[in-house]
């Protein structure tokens, strides 16, 4: 059993989704850690197991009035709704996120044809959340989507500003174009981030990055694409960025959006060759010796 849905935290009055163990404004427990039960609005300890609840969060920390739920806005764009905390760090940055965002719609829909849903997609920014691969643990960091209620949720703070909000929208966007999760391609998803990257400004052009790659190799530098294709190592971290953004720019050009996104709609992390073979005609050690 866990929270009720929609039940309002006793520390900011955020409504909160089903399943909730912490409010995703404030991370106060809604629900006791260890059985789940959902906890009183002035529990010290779960009223079904014993178990003493966690620190619950003044709402002094984020409204001056105490007791007075905390105000919430909405910054609506073209394709999204964002809901911040009024006289937050996310209040005051979100037309910029919003635009980031809006940026990366467009390059994605002018390079891989890549339209957003009908309806805006929900970005939640806040200075905790709940963690969705850890049950009950909060997240200090970070985004992640939720496919099925169009929403991304992000931690917003001076010191961590939207980190990956931006790939983690670009996961959601060809998740539900090609109805398959990006994530289990980290070096696809990565390098297509840093292509938009690159119509925007933010990354070297592929001419700066050639020639790159040319030093490196010329230094003996090794440059395999399958060690990369889950992600960096330690050891794969200093070449993992640039070998991504050139890997995926040439994939792109060498055949178009559409042998892209077939690649991602049929990736396999465990059997990678037969989407590259069904979008390609080859397998990635072939596309690595084309490229380079």
């Amino acid at each position: 059993m866990t929270a009720p849905p929609g039940i309002p935290c006793p520390a900011c009055g955020r409504a909160n989704p089903a399943g909730s163990f912490f409010c995703s404004g404030c991370a106060t427990p809604l629900a006791c850690s260890g059985c789940q039960a959902p906890l009183a609005p002035d529990a010290q300890f779960c009223g079904q197991c014993g178990r003493q609840v966690g620190r619950r969060l003044d709402a002094s920390r984020l409204d001056a009035s105490i007791g007075r739920p905390v105000e919430r806005r909405v910054e609506a764009t073209p394709h999204l709704r964002i809901f911040v905390q009024t006289g937050s760090f996310a209040d005051q940055q979100s037309a910029s996120v919003g635009q980031r965002l809006e940026s990366l719609i467009g390059v994605l829909g002018e390079m891989l044809g890549v339209q957003p849903p009908p309806g805006p997609i929900s970005i939640y920014l806040g200075e905790v959340l709940n963690d969705p691969a850890q049950p009950g643990k909060a997240l200090t960091a970070g985004s992640y989507a939720v496919p099925e209620r169009r929403e991304v949720w992000s931690i917003f703070r001076s010191d961590a500003p939207g980190v990956d909000i931006e790939r983690t929208m670009a996961r959601l966007l060809l998740q539900l174009q090609t109805g398959r999760d990006p994530g289990q391609a980290p070096l696809l998803l990565d390098g297509l981030v840093s292509v938009v990257g690159q119509r925007l400004g933010f990354v070297p052009p592929p001419e700066a990055l050639a020639q790159m790659l040319s030093g490196m190799l010329a230094s003996g530098a090794p440059i395999a694409i399958r060690p990369l294709l889950n992600g960096p190592s330690p050891e794969t971290m200093q070449i993992y960025s640039l070998v991504s953004v050139a890997f995926a720019g040439y994939l792109i050009d060498e055949r178009g959006a559409p042998a892209f996104l077939k690649l991602l709609g049929a990736y396999d992390a465990q059997n990678p060759d037969t989407a590259a073979r069904a979008a390609y005609s080859t397998t990635f050690e072939g596309l690595e010796k084309r490229w380079l």
